[in-house]
């Protein structure tokens, strides 16, 4: 018989990846600058991370962008741009 639970277990795990996508940024993000983490408002879809925040920071951390991407990359989260 078919077992619901089993079946409803696996969307448990589709919304894991983007937290751990947010985790990662913030940690990568605090690393290279003395910013608070509150200050930058991100979306997170498809490999792009979208900045929602005021154009001093989007500035610095454009920067820096490929250097972020990279760190970002070597902690597991595949990310395609900065946006």
């Amino acid at each position: 018989m078919f077992n619901v639970q089993d079946y409803l277990a696996k969307f448990l795990k589709l919304g894991a990846h983007h937290e751990l996508a947010h985790k990662v940024f913030n940690e990568v993000v605090a690393s290279f600058f003395s910013l608070p983490v509150s200050a930058i408002k991100f979306t997170y879809k498809d490999g792009i991370f979208i900045l929602s925040c005021s154009p001093a920071i989007k500035n610095a951390l454009f920067v820096k962008k490929s250097i972020l991407m990279e760190e970002i990359t070597k902690r597991g989260v595949k990310v395609f741009d900065i946006r």
